[in-house]
C-alpha cells in the first residue's frame, strides 16, 4: 500500500529534528511552513502551521500532550492526541495510543497498531 504522502520528500525536507537517542520536552509552536522530523523521544506538543508536516520515525516516540500539522506520517510510536488537518497516514512499523484525527485522507497499511479513537473531521452527519 502506497501512503498517499511522499515519504522521501518529508525526509529530505526536514527543517528540525530530535535525533536518535536525544530526549526533547517541551512545546513547538511554528506557524511558518516546516516538516518536523522525530526520530528519538519527544515529550510534548507540536504545532506547525499550513504546510507544515510531521514525521514519527521509525525509531521514534513520542508523548504528546497535543500534535497538530497539516500531515503527518506515523513510522514510530506515539500516545496522546494528534491532528492531521489533511492526510494522517500510519506505516506498517507505526503504533497509536490515544486520539487521531484527521482531515481529508487516512492511510493506514496492514500491520499499523491502534488503540484509541480514529476520528474523520470533514465528515458531518
Amino acid at each position: 500500500m502506497t501512503p498517499t504522502i511522499n515519504t522521501q520528500k518529508l525526509y529530505d525536507n526536514a527543517e528540525c529534528l530530535v535525533p536518535l537517542g536525544t530526549v526533547m520536552k517541551g512545546d513547538v509552536n511554528a506557524p511558518e511552513p516546516m516538516v518536523f522530523v522525530v526520530n528519538g523521544h519527544f515529550e510534548g506538543s507540536i504545532n506547525l502551521g499550513s504546510g507544515g508536516a510531521i514525521v514519527i520515525a521509525p525509531t521514534a516516540t513520542v508523548v504528546a500532550e497535543s500534535i497538530e500539522a497539516d500531515d503527518i506520517l506515523i513510522e514510530g510510536e506515539i500516545s496522546g492526541r494528534l491532528h492531521a488537518r489533511n492526510a494522517l497516514v500510519l506505516a506498517d512499523t507505526g503504533k497509536v495510543k490515544g486520539e487521531a484525527r484527521y482531515g481529508k485522507t487516512l492511510t493506514v497499511q496492514p500491520k499499523a497498531k491502534i488503540n484509541g479513537q480514529l476520528i474523520d473531521t470533514s465528515w458531518t452527519d
